[in-house]
């Protein structure tokens, strides 16, 4: 993922670097690195927003619930799973 972001950030690819942030944060979560995880997910949820990809949006913030969750922190993993349901939902 690190080399896949690299080469999409010297391409300008702004989807796929969204993507590959998102992706290696849920990777990061699934192998007990939570707290790296967030700067990842957070990256890619910021460049979902910014180019409108709603599904992307509502991926990363299900990925920081998680990761959050894992971390103990109940009160923001309620929070973002909330927020990934309603863009979900609409």
């Amino acid at each position: 993922y690190e080399r896949s972001l690299q080469i999409k950030r010297r391409m300008g690819n702004r989807f796929g670097e969204a993507i590959t942030e998102e992706r290696l944060g849920s990777a990061m979560v699934a192998q007990g690195k939570a707290a790296e995880a967030i700067p990842h997910l957070t990256n890619g949820l910021a460049l979902h927003e910014a180019i409108g990809n709603r599904s992307g949006m509502m991926m990363a913030r299900a990925g920081l619930a998680r990761a959050h969750h894992a971390l103990g922190r109940t009160d923001e993993s309620l929070t973002q799973f909330r927020q990934a349901l309603a863009l979900a939902e609409e």
